[in-house]
């Protein structure tokens, strides 16, 4: 998992290389900088493809599809605007997704593969 804080001038990546989510019911612990430049700016590039209607919702927590059914994995995605903590849960399946919410799942996918180095 990522996390990619911006904040004007001190922008940064973290990642949890230890898969504290499993291991802590959901708390996630970032025990790593990434300084790899490459890295950083296609996390930053996710912030800026984030849908509008995830920026918009009033919900704190919201389902696409159905993440980790069947075994089929999931995406969890998790920001921070105007103060409130947003939490996703998005089915790694996209054919069944919404056009907005499925595009920004297949660029989740294609991005995060990059930032692990498998593209």
């Amino acid at each position: 998992m990522y996390q990619y804080n911006a904040g004007g001038n001190s922008n940064t990546l973290l990642v949890d290389s230890s898969d504290s989510y499993f291991k802590n019911y959901g708390e996630i612990k970032f025990d790593r900088a990434v300084s790899d430049t490459r890295r950083f700016y296609l996390a930053q590039s996710i912030f800026r493809q984030i849908p509008e209607k995830l920026l918009t919702t009033t919900k704190l927590t919201e389902r696409f599809g159905c993440p980790d059914c069947t075994d089929g994995c999931g995406i969890y995605f998790e920001f921070k605007h105007e103060g409130t903590v947003k939490k996703f849960y998005i089915d790694y399946q996209t054919s069944k997704l919404t056009s907005d919410i499925k595009k920004f799942a297949e660029y989740l996918k294609a991005t995060i593969g990059q930032l692990n180095g498998k593209t």
